[in-house]
Formats: structure tokens, C-alpha cells, sequence
């Protein structure tokens, strides 16, 4: 990272933090209200406001910041439908996420959008890369970046970039995939829509009207039921099985 550009990040950083606390601010709504965890349902009330507020923070980090937020809101109504103690996230370190929208990767460095245009920041990468994940996924032009997160070190003034790589694998061919992290998505739903880590194929047009259902039998149950563990369940699988 150029010395003379650490700001900006930090600036950005600062606007980043903003966005994903303004928005728990606004989503939060325990134990009066259901929580909004619906990233779109955040978006359409929010985001217009946070682009005013944050001027110069590019629009995808605005929207990446509303994600984490209400993804993080998501899993506290989680704990408080299992009965566990939880509040509102808050957010006051460095963690930045990126993507392909507000970050360009190469294979030895990365454009950052800042609030104050991009800067490009070379990789620290070892003399040896062979048997390192950096020459496992990075230098493999088998795999190709998704998301990534930047990170700072306060103590030693470095920012380091935590990313998510993967690659295109044949979805007819499960068994190649055995071992990868990510593979593709078949969208097709008279066969086969979804491939886990492990290639097992998930769900067809019958296993999503099978699901659907079970979530109607669940979701009358729940009502009949009445408390508010009940209820906040309810909100749960009902947000999760209409995404």
C-alpha cells in the first residue's frame, strides 16, 4: 500500500462502518418489531440516504456494507429463536468487502475503489510460491477471485487482503469436484439447480414443492403455537425458504 494512500483507505473504511451501522441502526427493531434481515427490503429503504451521506463511497461498498449488516442481523434472529442472548451488530474495525464491481485483481496486485479514486496495492508474495496457497489458487489461472476482504493491522501498519477464489468445474462431473470449495450452479429446475462443496447435486422442481410443504406445515404449526420464540422462527425459515 503507498504511504501516501493509506488514508483514503481508512477514510474508506470510516464511510464503509458508517453504511453497516446506520444500517443495523435501522433494522434492529427487538424486541418491539421483527427485524428486517431482507437485504432488498434494507436497500429500498436506506441506500439512497447512504449515498448522500457518504459521499464518494462507491455504490457497491454502500450496498456490500447493507449486506453485512442485515446478513449479521439474520443470525441474531437465529440465536434469539434458539433462546439465546444476542443485540444489535455494531461495527468499529477495519474490514472492508470487496468485489469485482468496486476491486480489480491481478495476479500480483489489486485496484481498490476508495473515497478518494482507486489505488493499486502490489501482493507480498513469498520467493517460493510452490506448496503455498499462493501458488495453489492465486498464480492458478484455474481459479479466479470472487470477494475479498481488506483487513488492517494496527500494529504493524499493514493491510492485508483476505480473498475468496474459485473455479469453473463441469457440473455433469461431480466426482472431479470431491475437494473443491466452489463449484457451479445448474439453474435449470427440471433437473438438478444446486451442487454443494462435497458435488452432492440438490433439488429439482419436485424437492422445491416438496420443501414448500413441509415450510406451509411448519409455518402453521408455528402460528398455532403463539410465543414469541415461535414467532421469530417463523420470521426466520419464512425469510430464508422465499430467498
Amino acid at each position: 500500500m503507498p504511504d501516501d494512500r493509506k488514508s483514503d483507505l481508512h477514510a474508506t473504511n470510516d464511510k464503509f462502518q458508517y453504511c453497516a451501522n446506520r444500517t443495523a441502526d435501522w433494522a434492529w427493531r427487538y424486541p418491539e418489531q421483527d427485524c428486517v434481515t431482507s437485504k432488498s427490503e434494507a436497500e429500498a429503504a436506506i441506500y439512497d440516504d447512504l449515498r448522500e451521506e457518504t459521499d464518494g463511497l462507491h455504490a457497491n461498498l454502500v450496498q456490500k456494507a447493507i449486506k453485512r449488516a442485515t446478513d449479521d442481523i439474520d443470525n441474531c434472529v437465529d440465536r434469539l429463536a434458539d433462546g439465546e442472548n444476542t443485540s444489535k451488530p455494531h461495527y468499529d474495525t477495519f474490514s472492508i468487502v470487496y468485489d469485482k464491481r468496486a476491486a480489480t485483481y491481478y495476479r500480483d496486485k489489486v485496484s481498490l475503489a476508495t473515497v478518494n479514486g482507486r489505488v493499486e496495492c502490489r501482493y507480498d508474495l513469498p520467493g517460493d510460491p510452490d506448496g503455498t496457497p499462493h501458488g495453489e489458487y492465486l498464480l492458478n489461472d484455474d481459479y479466479s477471485f470472487s470477494t475479498s476482504t481488506v483487513h488492517y493491522d494496527s500494529e504493524a501498519d499493514e493491510f492485508y487482503l483476505h480473498a475468496v477464489m474459485k473455479r469453473e468445474l463441469d457440473v455433469a462431473r461431480p466426482e472431479k469436484a470431491e475437494h473443491s470449495k466452489v463449484l457451479g450452479v445448474d439453474c435449470n429446475v427440471d433437473d438438478h439447480i444446486g451442487v454443494t462443496s462435497t458435488g452432492r447435486f440438490v433439488g429439482n422442481a419436485d424437492y422445491l414443492n416438496h420443501q414448500r410443504r413441509e415450510f406451509e406445515k411448519r409455518r402453521a404449526s408455528l402460528q398455532q403455537t403463539g410465543t414469541r420464540s415461535a414467532h421469530l422462527t417463523f420470521q426466520r425459515i419464512g425469510e430464508r425458504f422465499g430467498r
